[in-house]
């Protein structure tokens, strides 16, 4: 109980970093950066290449990442629990955007447990771009994610 009220507690620290970007650090973090750049950890690699398919929309890919018993946790929306339903979820969602991207700002490993703090960036079917920012906490058994908590107000993307 103690490590998840830590995580979650560091988890809102990195989020409410995230809300006071800067357009510039948005900015900055589309760049070649450095530290983004630099050679991470396994755990933190993984994670990296789970938000690559799902920027090139390869949902396959994504829940390869995965544990076949993960459980998935987005902003307000129900768990799901299984490979499959999180398959589902994000066949259901992609095709009501015309893209997204992942910009990566932070991450961070505490033991078994990844957090990534990034700027989400949603690019809507009316051509409008809108910039959330968002912290993930994936929780690895081995190589793969058991546990994906997602912590972001989705709330600007349905705005008018």
């Amino acid at each position: 109980m103690k490590k998840t009220a830590i995580l979650g507690l560091l988890s809102l620290m990195v989020l409410g970093q995230a809300f006071s970007q800067t357009k510039q650090n948005i900015k900055n973090s589309k760049k070649d950066n450095p530290e983004s750049t630099a050679v991470k950890s396994g755990k933190i690699s993984r994670v990296l290449s789970m938000f690559t398919a799902t920027d090139s929309n390869d949902a396959d890919k994504f829940v390869a990442h995965l544990t076949p018993d993960v459980t998935y946790h987005s902003a307000n929306a129900k768990t799901l629990v299984g490979r499959e339903a999180v398959k589902n979820q994000v066949l259901d969602f992609w095709p009501k955007m015309d893209g997204v991207i992942h910009h990566i700002l932070n991450t961070f490993e505490v033991g078994d447990t990844v957090i990534v703090q990034f700027d989400m960036e949603y690019r809507r079917k009316d051509g409008t771009v809108v910039h959330i920012p968002c912290c993930d906490v994936l929780t690895f058994r081995g190589d793969l994610v058991s546990d994906f908590r997602i912590y972001i107000d989705i709330a600007p993307l349905y705005a008018k």
